[in-house]
């Protein structure tokens, strides 16, 4: 009798381990067919598709599918050991140019228990042939004011290219590099090729390559924060994009001479409620310079990102946080830039982040009453946002750098302000809020149970007049799960406020 319960038992704990085993086996199936006729994936060239996520450190060629019986749909069963629900992942394309990547956002499945077969997708959502209708997009920049601070030299052999969503952001393709207009010594342009579903927006950047070591990289423009630009595709030969300005710098933005004292100050009192709270007692706060090309003006080291010589201080102890830093000519009159805390610079938080408008904070040492650049300016203080968009002011020359066309979501700014239903709704375990401002100023967006206390800050900040969107993920603002049930959406902005059912259901 011992010896059969003693079996029973191995068997059982055996039969437990295999079904813990098998709880997290994935079998995950990609569609490559509109890829592979895109000339995007080439298998037979070499390249191979790899699933990334939590699971393997988003790195990595380890979770390579196959595709045993040449449909172009992929697959590949690999067991994910985390144990955490859900589990974010990405399909990849690896070829010899380096690593394309599926947009955002990213995916997701829910860990169930049991060995799953993930339905077939299609890599990065689409379903669609590039062509036809197969059309352009003329892009042109005028690179003068960067020339006067010392960027940009075209005798000298530096180049400038377009890259985007249309072309899987290169970098280091000689097709989508810009030549120098005939007659005009600052302006270039491109007739680049487009791959992209009519009426879709084209999000691209400028990229500075220089023909020395010094730097080379991505303009972080700051009419949006730093974010991508924006075009809608019209699927034409004839779509011409405004001329830009590098950084949308123009010429009147250039500090030729002498140099310019400024004043910022943050507010950190919401670092305070972080999930990884803000500890004034042990955390410094440090400015973060987003702009390469302003930090090579500087002679910042590092050119991007957070500057350990410009350290904010709190004299009188009220979380109000004061930084004076000096700029030196030549560079220019736009600041790109996000607050970051930490014992280290080393070792840091920092707020807004990403790739969309207002990843980063931007303002403009300008003096609209003189029309001038002063030498001395006192920035309105900031307050530390965790989440984008970040404050972005209205570009002082948005006529000149051709913002006509050009806005954070659309093409044209709502003509009043509006919260829309969230969705799904009821959501498990995130939901989409979309919203329009109709002017610029500060925008709240909060979640309250119904007890009316306040569980997250979504959105607070200046913003611009535009379409913005937001998730949240049924979380507190310290970062913990909330329970199901109601909680009520609120948007405040001046005189502005509108409130919006959500239900999470577990």
């Amino acid at each position: 009798m011992k010896r059969y319960v003693r079996h029973s038992v191995i068997l059982l704990l055996g039969i437990m381990i295999s079904a813990l085993h098998a709880q997290d086996d994935l079998t995950f199936q990609v569609n490559m067919s509109i890829k592979s006729d895109e000339g995007v994936f080439n298998p037979g060239a070499g390249d191979i598709v790899v699933v990334r996520g939590e699971f393997n450190g988003w790195a990595g060629n380890a979770e390579q599918l196959f595709d045993a019986n040449a449909d172009k749909i992929y697959d590949g069963t690999f067991n994910i050991a985390t144990g955490t629900s859900p589990q974010y992942y990405k399909f990849v394309i690896v070829n010899s140019n380096g690593d394309i990547w599926e947009g955002d956002p990213d995916r997701e499945v829910i860990l169930t228990g049991s060995p799953q077969v993930l339905p077939v997708v299609w890599f990065d959502n689409d379903s669609t042939f590039g062509f036809p209708p197969f059309g352009s997009i003329l892009f042109q920049l005028n690179m003068e004011a960067a020339t006067a601070v010392g960027l940009f030299d075209g005798s000298a052999n530096d180049s400038i290219f377009v890259y985007g969503s249309f072309n899987n952001w290169g970098p280091n393709d000689n097709n989508f590099l810009l030549q120098q207009i005939f007659g005009e010594p600052f302006g270039y342009e491109l007739n680049a090729g487009v791959i992209a579903e009519v009426g879709s927006l084209v999000q691209y950047k400028y990229y500075l390559n220089r023909n020395d070591s010094a730097f080379e990289g991505w303009e972080e423009p700051p009419t949006m924060g730093g974010g991508n630009r924006i075009v809608t595709y019209q699927g034409t030969n004839t779509q011409v994009e405004p001329m830009r300005w590098f950084m949308d710098i123009p010429n009147e933005g250039v500090i030729s001479s002498g140099s310019v004292t400024v004043h910022l100050s943050v507010d950190m009192t919401p670092a305070l409620s972080l999930s990884d709270p803000f500890d004034p007692a042990v955390d410094h706060v440090y400015f973060s310079g987003e702009d390469q090309f302003m930090g090579w003006t500087q002679g910042w080291d590092p050119q991007r990102g957070v500057q350990e010589d410009l350290e904010y201080s709190d004299v009188d102890g009220d979380l109000i946080y004061d930084l004076t830093l000096t700029l030196n000519s030549p560079t220019y009159y736009a600041l790109v830039y996000r607050v970051c805390f930490g014992e280290t610079p080393a070792a840091v938080t920092c707020e807004g982040g990403g790739f969309d408008f207002g990843k980063s904070r931007s303002r403009y040492i300008w003096d609209s009453n003189s029309g001038s650049i002063p030498t001395e300016i006192t920035f309105a203080t900031d307050v530390y946002t965790e989440n984008p968009p970040l404050v972005v002011e209205t570009h002082p020359h948005a006529g000149i750098v051709g913002l006509d066309e050009q806005s954070p979501q659309d093409e044209q700014s709502p003509a009043a302000f509006t919260l829309h239903q969230n969705y799904p709704n009821p959501f498990n375990p995130k939901t989409t809020i979309e919203f329009e401002t109709a002017q610029s100023g500060r925008v709240k967006l909060t979640v309250y149970n119904v007890l009316g206390q306040q569980i997250k800050t979504l959105s607070d900040g200046q913003l611009n007049p535009g379409s913005y969107r937001v998730t949240w993920d049924g979380t507190n603002d310290n970062g913990a799960a909330v329970s199901s049930g109601i909680y009520f959406l609120r948007m405040s902005a001046d005189s502005f406020l509108q409130h919006r059912r959500m239900l999470l259901m577990k």
